[in-house]
Formats: C-alpha cells, structure tokens, sequence
C-alpha cells in the first residue's frame, strides 16, 4: 500500500493490484505484475 501511496485500506482499489503469478492473474482478472504498466514503461523507454 505504501508503495502506491496509499496508506489505508479505503483508498485501495482494484486498480492498484496485480498477481504475482499468471496462474492467479487468469483466474482473477487482475494484471500479471511483469505485464502490469509495460505500456506505460514503453512509452517512456521508446519516447
């Protein structure tokens, strides 16, 4: 939660968590860590 700034339970949100493994992201619907901002980390990376 401190990493997402977000420092109580009330504020999280479906959006602030990702699996950690692809197993759990596929029954859950909840993005695979590795895959989570890679469109964001490209658009940084390719400018």
């Amino acid at each position: 939660m401190a990493g997402a700034r977000k420092f109580s339970i009330e504020y999280l949100d479906r959006n602030d968590l990702v699996s950690l493994t692809k197993e759990a992201a596929e029954v859950t619907g909840i993005p695979y860590v590795m895959e989570a901002d890679m469109e964001e980390a490209q658009k940084i990376l390719l400018g």
